[in-house]
């Protein structure tokens, strides 16, 4: 005879598997809807966060960023925008003049701060150094480290600023227009009015950045010496860089005196005299920066190329190693 199983009683719910209770309507929409309220988010981000990142890319994008008032965004800008120059589809936003005074203009606002901001700093660290030097309790030795302490704790605390203005001089070598040679030759050419070391990374930098400049403006303006693959300026978008040159030519700030040197420059009518700028830096203390000269000679035409290069070749190697502090 089949034993009957008998159905589990309330009473005995807990011996056997708990009751099944359907689900309720606030337990279907948990369910669903959070789920589906984050895709949604998700999607919004992309879809407007990728339009804002578009938007960065753009020239008036690039120059909002730039002159933001958060010092983070500004440095991450330039480094974007000196990244985003030396792409091959970035050609026309390279070569566009207008876009590269307005980063010229940057580079000199910024690069003035710096040395107001580094003259301060070197004034505090001078109080810094009488306090040391009057501690009777401390050894030479202790006095000495708490000296290199305070250095480095002065170099580091303006990092980000110093970044955004070597960044910034790095885009305007990436430019194929010559708009940001008269501000890159100020800067190789700095002797004074802040730390030397801060000065011998600028000055080299823009000797580097001369040089990258001049390549080019060899390259993609005049074509020279290119690969097949190479995509530089047709004459149309030549004239529309002119365009734009001659009608910033009727300012009279320096705005205009960068547009009056470059279609000169561009025409052939004016030359660029880079040479007479790396001559002077050729007879720079600084070891290094007399090899960043040897090497942006080979991408300029002037009746001093020749003359510096051979008192490079007798280099006796005269003067200083300036080495820059560790970022870290």
């Amino acid at each position: 005879m089949a034993t009957e199983t008998p159905f589990p009683s309330s009473n005995g719910a807990a011996q056997g598997l708990p009751l099944v209770k359907p689900p309720s309507g606030r337990f279907i929409l948990q369910l669903f809807l959070i789920p589906g309220l984050i895709v949604a988010g998700l999607v919004l981000v992309f879809v407007f966060g990728g339009l804002s990142w578009v938007g960065t890319n753009t020239p008036q994008g690039f120059l909002t960023n730039l002159d933001s008032p958060n010092p983070d965004i500004r440095w991450r800008a330039a480094h974007e925008l000196a990244q985003v120059l030396r792409r091959p589809e970035s050609l026309e936003l390279a070569s566009d003049p207008d876009f590269a005074m307005e980063i010229a203009l940057l580079l000199r606002k910024a690069h003035d701060e710096l040395n107001q901001v580094e003259k301060k700093a070197q004034a505090e660290l001078h109080k810094t150094y009488v306090a040391i030097d009057g501690d009777s309790k401390a050894t030479t030795a202790e006095k000495d480290r708490q000296k290199k302490d305070a250095d480095l704790a002065a170099w580091h605390k303006l990092q980000r600023q110093r970044d955004q203005v070597l960044f910034l001089i790095g885009c305007l070598g990436n430019f194929n227009v010559p708009v940001g040679v008269p501000v890159l030759s100020d800067i190789a050419r700095m002797n004074e009015g802040t730390p030397v070391e801060s000065m011998s990374l600028r000055k080299r930098l823009a000797v580097l950045a001369l040089a990258n400049l001049g390549n080019n403006m060899n390259t993609f303006f005049d074509g020279k010496n290119v690969k097949a693959d190479t995509k530089v300026l047709n004459e149309e978008q030549k004239a529309v860089i002119f365009e734009k040159l001659a009608k910033a030519t009727s300012s009279d700030d320096e705005r205009g005196a960068m547009a009056r040197y470059s279609l000169a420059v561009l025409k052939k009518q004016l030359s660029p005299a880079v040479d007479k700028v790396l001559a002077e830096c050729a007879k720079h203390e600084d070891i290094y920066l007399r090899v960043d000269v040897a090497f942006a000679l080979n991408f300029w035409d002037g009746e001093l190329v020749e003359p510096t290069l051979l008192a490079l070749a007798k280099d006796t190697g005269f003067g200083k190693r300036i080495e820059v502090p560790d970022r870290n």
